[in-house]
């Protein structure tokens, strides 16, 4: 299989990035020296930080816990559960030293991601010597990882040493920085070869 961002990746791709487009002060990437989209940035971010998650790490590590005692969400549109706030907390970090034009570059790019477009991906493959490592995370679910077996394959197909490995766990995408210390041993085998 031909490495390439697939149709599935290029939906959520287009979702993650909807929110800065739909905001006025985008202006079709025209607003350097203007009103930044602040707020479709900081949407795009939560879209993405939650799709980073898995549901088994956020149950474990937050459930439906309030944000603030005494302050039930049925209550008030104001009241947040404590997974609402957490997003919140670090899409507005993102958002305030990111650039919404970077982001959409950036997705746009990875959709129109294939091997041997443009500068071929083989042919620079085939120049890599190193032995390869792919750990992705097991319960990820933004970058799956079917991607990054297809990925081992064609490698190999190439004639590269891949070793393939997943790193366990339930907190999603994140798992390949919270986790990575469960694949420790593996990683320090690969580099002692």
């Amino acid at each position: 299989m031909r490495p390439e961002t697939d149709g599935y990746m290029v939906g959520n791709l287009d979702v993650w990035s909807a929110p800065i487009k739909l905001d006025p002060n985008w202006n079709h990437g025209d607003y350097y020296g203007k009103v930044e989209p602040l707020g479709g940035l900081f949407t795009a971010f939560e879209i993405v930080i939650h799709e980073a998650q898995h549901y088994g790490g956020v149950a474990k590590a937050v459930g439906r816990k309030w944000a603030e005692e005494g302050k039930d969400p049925a209550r008030s549109w104001d009241n947040k559960f404590l997974e609402e706030q957490a997003l919140e907390n670090v899409a507005k970090f993102l958002a305030t030293i990111n650039d919404a034009n970077s982001f959409l570059y950036q997705a746009k790019a990875i959709q129109l991601f294939v091997a041997g477009d443009g500068p071929n991906l083989d042919a620079g493959l085939a120049k890599v010597k190193a032995k390869l490592l792919i750990l992705p995370a097991q319960s990820d679910l933004m970058v799956f990882p079917q991607y990054s077996k297809d990925a081992a394959e064609h490698l190999k197909q190439l004639g590269k040493s891949v070793e393939y490995h997943e790193i366990p766990g339930d907190g999603g995408h994140v798992d390949a920085i919270y986790n990575i210390a469960a694949v420790g041993d593996l990683i320090k085998n690969f580099l002692s070869q």
